[in-house]
């Protein structure tokens, strides 16, 4: 990425965390329930699934494409892993990664294997999987996963306000950003995104890369949705609107992915929480 272009997300990032510590401020002195317990609970349980999304959206940007199905893994592996809760308990909460890493390495083998621009290639497959989410839901509006030691995985707390799906979204989210920024692997999926071409001669497989950059971005949307089943005790095949904070999100902060993520998404789950109390 070129200097002036990083100095510009640098100063978004700088400017949106100006705007996410006024708006605090304004609401909390505006709506005393803002910063209430509830409150701050509520603002964690919205970010967590904007933040993995956001993450996993980074690694394919910096990969030099593009994609848009995240919302709807999302949506399909919430239906899945709410699916197999009742016969697996809390290993359920496995099924959301795993079959989210496939849809994500399906994603990048259609992109390509086809030839297929990626944004082309993922408005295709989000299509895809939203139906094949309404498929598995048929004749049922909700999917009921209800087992308390399913749940808990998601609802218990640390510290009565810090819910445990924050604190794996947040390991998750350090973890990969030490692999975006301290391993081969990220130095080398930022390379493509910097310059395709001259990765490419230097006798790298750009497409190994590619792939794994869009498995990352699938297993980080399969956990996100793991974790929403596991807090609302089921799933539906509805659409969710998550798909647009959690592009925003990885735009706004740029790559190679930083802390600046966390803070873009937290400014925009903040803001849909203000939005819900104007309501």
């Amino acid at each position: 990425m070129k200097l002036g272009g990083r100095r510009l997300q640098e100063r978004l990032i700088v400017s949106n965390l100006g705007l996410l510590i006024g708006m605090i401020v304004l609401f909390s002195v505006a709506s005393p329930g803002f910063l209430s317990v509830r409150g701050i609970i509520v603002i964690q349980l919205t970010l967590v699934p904007i933040l993995l999304l956001a993450v996993g959206e980074t690694f394919v940007l910096m990969a030099r494409s593009f994609d848009l199905s995240i919302g709807s893994i999302y949506i399909l592996t919430s239906v899945f892993t709410a699916l197999f809760a009742s016969q697996l308990g809390p290993v359920a909460i496995l099924v959301g990664p795993a079959t989210g890493a496939i849809f994500g390495l399906m994603n990048g083998m259609v992109f390509k294997f086809g030839r297929i621009p990626s944004f082309i290639a993922t408005l295709a497959t989000m299509i895809i999987y939203q139906g094949v989410a309404q498929i598995v839901v048929t004749g049922q509006y909700y999917l009921f996963a209800t087992e308390e030691s399913f749940r808990a995985i998601a609802i218990s707390f640390v510290a009565s306000v810090i819910p445990l799906m924050m604190v794996w979204a947040m390991i998750l989210t350090v973890f990969f950003i030490f692999v975006a920024l301290k391993t081969k692997f990220g130095r080398v999926v930022y390379s493509i995104g910097a310059n395709y071409e001259a990765t490419r001669f230097s006798g790298i497989n750009v497409m190994k890369y590619q792939l794994a950059a869009f498995a990352i971005s699938g297993f980080l949307a399969g956990v996100a949705g793991g974790l929403a089943a596991a807090q609302q005790g089921g799933a539906s095949a509805l659409p969710y609107p998550i798909l647009l904070p959690a592009v925003a999100a990885a735009t706004i902060a740029g790559t190679p992915i930083t802390g600046g993520v966390v803070i873009i998404a937290i400014y925009l789950t903040t803001d849909r929480r203000v939005v819900q109390l104007i309501k």
